[in-house]
């Protein structure tokens, strides 16, 4: 079944509604993916059945198997006009089966549920033995996540029980490098995906030794006795505050007995006093190796001290010994520094021995601990507590706490009775710093430091769109915000009732009312909140839209475009210049003479002659000069129409016949304005035809008659013989629009995007009756670059990407997958993740292709080579572009399956898939290279906008080619340089006239080039970037990236303006079509030579059976 979906854009109007008789069963909604066993939402009708006789029943049915076969659903739940699937475990499609009371049956459109595959955090490694203090290895992931809709994002957490976690800071990598640990310690790694909630993947567990001296070390002599009583001492360094929890003896079998314990410490006259001791430690004989003796109270130590752990043998005089001992590891808190002895024992050792002597302490170092997170919060609102994550350590006592404030983390102020673990902030009204003192034992230590950031004051927010519209139409409404941090979320009422929310709303767009019956319509803000979630302090006052009386409608400022099939010329409009007309969006109806009768010309208000000799004689010239002399325009093709007498051609004019291979321009018109010379196009009102096989002319022969008042707007000229081929003239109320010859429209010649296209477009503009409607693309700029690994130029590191987003350019980048610098990845990565590139495999190298067997390999897989180039991707966290552009445009159709299966939209080729010749033939899609055939090389310029069907692995495969390549100019891109100032200046002028012929012909603007041209130093590419922008500023452009430029473009394709009305300064559009996006066309107003035109916003277009009107005032 075949519907035509139609809205109605009313600049205010309305229209009649026509109600099918035949059963329509209405349209579901909507597709939706979900999690694996997740439950999708309620099916139900957006759009109810219609037609055949009331009433309907209903009755659900499933397909699993992507809709081949469908299954009734059973149950009660199955026949009502709404269903809600159970969880689901795989993609199923659901459709409803309606059937009147005469038994008529009909099926709605299906949905399609589209299930991820269950959520996997992936394996990590790492688990080992670590001493104390010292940095473990890092955390790896050996095999990575998977299911879940995606992306993925990463949390690392730690333990110290494999009980309770805590999050780590700046730890949302693939792998983790831990801090130095003086304690066991688990870690994980938190896989978060933006549908599907989180997953925990396996726990690693790093094992830390204590802090000692000593640590695998064994005495070469553990039972050495000379039959004296002495006090052996090992002599340290601490390296930080801390406290010396336990000590430590290393003893033989034979070893027992009373043993004292002191500790010194070093004073200022470099000798020791006793700082602790003397302990008594009383053991037996026969155990060999290390004990412990935990002090009944930590000792405090201080940084940068020398300290003497001296530890008497008993009267058995038994000690173990290594000579020449030197310790196996160091750490980062104690420093061995000798061993001594004394006897008898009491005293301070003093006396030096080259050798271990086996006494040593179990240090803790004192810590602050770890408290809080960063908060971002709402002016003049209250933090989140900040809660302690990470106690305090190093001390077995009590511990002390002063919480202190800072606005620029250099000077610290204690904040009164903040004396607790933990710390409510109070409201803030500015960004501030916060940090908790810790003391204990004498000793003192401070925690992290952590920012409380305040989001400035988000002050006012108020609703623009007071309007009296014709009932049955819409509008649209703005609001105006003042402060805050964009993107917005909108919530509204209509007449007290919540309206759906907007989200990722910006100031001063526009906000669909939907259509509006009769009567008044309140619209009020009741919550609007900025993208950190701050509320607007006042929400302003309400705006009121009336929706009253009946719009007529009677007079159509559409065009008329009149062909005849049968002509010789036939053929030149409906390849050459009808694309012209639909990729203008230009609303027209067409009268093809050899099956239909000429209309009222009058109803009209553009009359459009499609080609040469439309009529052989007679062609309806009172008809024309009515139409024309009450304000409609004529734009015509047909130089025979000009061959007969009228009120506004006139004879006894003296023609020559002139051929030239040059097209002049008089550039003080609006037509033709965009042709005078400047500083970045010195030759712009002159174009050249081809060199195509020869150089390429125009002739130009009329008869004896003129344009009445005509304005030679572009001409030839030879031999000082001048003929224009294109003249503007006003007749009455109407305006003249004659082509003496469009010959340039053939490839052979020049062709779209030559330099030509917008006298096409500007002269319907300047003749149309006014209001006038186009759906031109409105001037987005892109900027691509292939062959991108951070290397190939010497701005590394994409610094000259971080340059262009200084001045509004977001990059896509066609990457080598294989090659690139070590840091290439990670900072792709950010500058992705921030919006501000996008990325997507190009080739593995220059030499290896990714897509296509360029190089006859014998073994070549491509659809293998896209799993490997998308796993790279993945391995690196990296999201890749919808939007892909193989290496030299090189794409085989082995590879479209796997590329479909990973989310590719979009493709930038010029080239058919699976081209036998290279370049070979140029690809054979809209919008105007459909039935003509040519060379897909270089030196030509290209734009494509249009859906493909190629065949994948399985089946048909719908993606949309996007691309425009400016290739005359400078060569096969952009081409820049800039190691001199002319080279700076020509590589501007080369930039700004790319863009601008791509605004001027209404297609994307894209600037693009390769990374291993920019090879200027970083001060000429900023000033390059700097100018071209500034030079086109006038445009008021909106920079885009690849991906949603190219979304735009496909919704312009997908939705058609076939007609377009006015009444009282009101204006209807009306469009059919099917998109997912709202689109813009240029909405021309004025009189005379002054024409202006604004960019009026088209709402979405999904599955409406009935037309829509929106009302806005002209």
């Amino acid at each position: 079944m075949t519907r035509t979906v139609y809205f109605t854009l009313s600049l205010l109007l309305s229209i009649n509604l026509t109600l099918a008789q035949s059963l329509n069963p209405g349209q579901i909604g909507n597709d939706e993916s979900i999690c694996y066993r997740y439950a999708p939402k309620r099916l139900s009708f957006i759009i109810p059945p219609s037609g055949g006789t009331a009433p309907y029943t209903y009755r659900w049915q499933r397909s699993n198997d992507l809709g081949n076969s469908y299954a009734y659903i059973s149950g009660r739940s199955a026949s009502n006009s709404y269903y809600s699937p159970p969880v689901l475990a795989r993609t199923t499609l659901f459709r409803c089966e309606v059937t009147d009371a005469a038994s008529t049956v009909s099926y709605t459109n299906y949905v399609t549920v589209t299930v991820a595959e269950d959520l996997t955090a992936g394996v990590i490694e790492g688990s080992q033995t670590v001493y104390t203090g010292t940095l473990p290895l890092p955390l790896n992931q050996v095999s990575l996540p998977s299911g879940g809709i995606g992306p993925y994002t990463y949390q690392w957490q730690r333990s110290s029980d494999g009980l309770t976690w805590s999050d780590l800071f700046n730890s949302d990598s693939p792998g983790y490098i831990p801090e130095a640990l003086i304690e066991d310690m688990w870690f994980r790694r938190i896989l978060i995906d933006a549908g599907c909630g989180s997953v925990a993947s396996n726990s690693v567990f790093i094992d830390v030794n204590p802090i000692t001296i000593y640590t695998t070390e064994l005495p070469a002599i553990p039972e050495n006795n000379w039959g004296i009583y002495f006090d052996f001492g090992t002599e340290f360094r601490v390296m930080e505050n801390g406290f010396i929890t336990k000590v430590r003896l290393y003893t033989g079998m034979s070893e027992g007995g009373l043993h004292h314990i002191r500790l010194w410490k070093n004073n200022v006259l470099s000798d020791y006093d006793l700082l602790a001791g003397p302990v008594e430690w009383n053991f037996s004989s026969g155990t060999e190796g290390w004990r412990e003796f935990t002090l009944e109270t930590p000792v405090v130590v201080e940084a940068d001290t020398r300290y003497i752990i001296s530890i008497s043998t008993s009267t058995d005089n038994y000690w173990a010994q290594t000579t020449g001992f030197s310790p196996f590891v160091t750490n980062d808190f104690i420093q061995y520094i000798g061993s001594l002895r004394i006897s008898p024992p009491g005293q301070v050792p003093n006396d030096y021995v080259n050798a271990g002597v086996f006494r040593d302490i179990v240090f803790v170092p004192f810590s602050g601990g770890t408290i809080g997170e960063n908060q971002t919060i709402c002016y003049n609102t209250t933090p989140l507590p900040i809660e302690q994550l990470i106690p305090p350590e190093g001390s077995a006592g009590e511990y002390l706490f002063q919480w202190q404030s800072s606005v620029d983390s250099l000077t610290w102020i204690n904040i009164p009775d903040a004396t607790m673990v933990s710390f409510s902030p109070p409201t803030l009204t500015g960004t501030t710093y916060f940090r908790r003192l810790v003391t204990s034992g004498g000793l003192t230590a401070f925690s992290n430091t952590i920012l409380i950031t305040v989001d400035p004051l988000f002050s006012n927010a108020q609703l623009q769109g007071n309007i009296e519209i014709y009932e049955n139409t819409s509008t649209f409404l703005k609001v105006l915000l003042t402060g805050g941090t964009p993107p917005y979320t909108i919530e509204y009422t209509r007449n007290n009732i919540s309206q759906s929310p907007v989200t990722n709303y910006l100031s001063g767009t526009d906000i669909y009312t939907g259509i509006l019956p009769g009567g008044t319509y309140e619209y009020s803000l009741t919550s609007v909140t900025d993208a950190l979630g701050c509320d607007a302090l006042l929400l302003g006052e309400p705006v009121t839209v009336t929706a009253s009386g009946t719009y007529s409608g009677q007079t159509s400022n559409a065009a008329l475009v009149v062909v005849n099939s049968q002509s010789d010329y036939y053929n030149d409009y409906n390849i050459y210049i009808r694309p012209y007309l639909d990729w203008f969006g230009v609303p027209f109806d067409t009268c093809n003479l050899s099956t239909m009768t000429l209309p009222d010309l009058s109803s009209y208000g553009l009359i459009i002659f499609g080609h040469r000799n439309v009529y052989e004689s007679g062609y309806p010239i009172s008809s024309i000069e009515s139409a024309v002399g009450n304000g409609a325009g004529l734009y015509s093709f047909d130089s025979h129409l000009f061959d007969f007498p009228s009120a506004f051609n006139l004879a006894g004019a003296t023609h020559p016949e002139v051929t030239s291979s040059q097209i002049l321009f008089m550039t003080d018109h609006f037509i033709t304005e965009r042709h005078a010379n400047d500083i970045y196009h010195q030759t712009n009102d002159a174009i050249t035809l081809r060199d195509y096989g020869g150089q390429q002319t125009i002739t130009v022969n009329q008869t004896n008659f003129s344009l009445s008042g005509g304005i030679d707007l572009a001409y030839i000229s030879d031999g000082g013989l001048t003929e224009p081929i294109l003249e503007a003239a006003e007749y009455l109320y109407g305006k003249i629009i004659k082509w003496s010859s469009y010959d340039w429209i053939f490839d052979s010649k020049l062709g779209p995007v030559w330099g030509m296209d917008d006298l096409i477009w500007r002269g319907i503009a300047w003749a149309a009756r006014k209001p006038f409607i186009m759906q031109g693309v409105p001037p987005i700029i892109t900027m691509r670059v292939d062959d991108v690994d951070g290397t190939r130029s010497p701005l590394t590191d994409l610094q000259w990407l971080k340059i262009c987003n200084e001045y509004g350019f977001i990059p896509w980048c066609g990457t080598f997958v294989q090659t690139g610098s070590p840091t290439f990845y990670n900072t792709m990565k950010q500058l992705v993740d921030n919006g501000r590139a996008t990325a997507s495999p190009h080739a593995f190298s220059y030499t290896e292709f990714i897509y296509y067997n360029l190089n006859n390999l014998e073994v070549f897989d491509a659809a293998a080579n896209v799993v490997a180039a998308w796993d790279v991707y993945e391995a690196h966290s990296l999201e890749v572009s919808k939007y892909i552009l193989p290496h030299w445009n090189l794409l085989s159709s082995d590879a479209l399956q796997q590329l479909w299966n990973r989310g590719v939209e979009f493709i930038g080729n010029k080239l058919p898939c699976d081209p036998v010749e290279i370049p070979g033939p140029w690809l054979n899609a809209g919008p105007y290279k459909i039935k003509r055939s040519g060379w897909g090389g270089t030196g030509v310029p290209y734009f494509y906008a249009d859906s493909v069907d190629w065949v994948g692995e399985d089946n048909i495969k719908d993606f949309f080619i996007s691309v425009t390549e400016i290739g005359d100019d400078g060569g096969y891109e952009w081409y820049p340089t800039g190691n001199t100032a002319q080279e700076i200046a020509e590589t501007t002028a080369r930039g700004v006239r790319h863009l601008r012929r791509a605004f001027d012909s209404m297609v994307l603007a894209t600037l693009f080039t390769h990374e291993d041209q920019i090879i200027m130093p970083e001060s000429s590419w900023r000033q390059i970037i700097s100018q071209v922008t500034s030079a086109v500023s006038s445009y008021n452009p909106v920079y885009k990236s690849m991906d949603d430029a190219a979304r735009y473009i496909r919704a312009k394709v997908n939705l058609e303006i076939s007609d377009v009305t006015a009444e009282n300064g009101l204006v209807s559009i009306t469009c059919s079509g099917d998109n997912d996006m709202e689109t813009q066309c240029y909405l021309f107003t004025g009189s005379g030579s002054q024409i202006s035109f604004r960019l009026v916003t088209l709402p979405i277009v999904s599955n409406t059976v009935l037309p829509i009107t929106i009302c806005v005032t002209e």
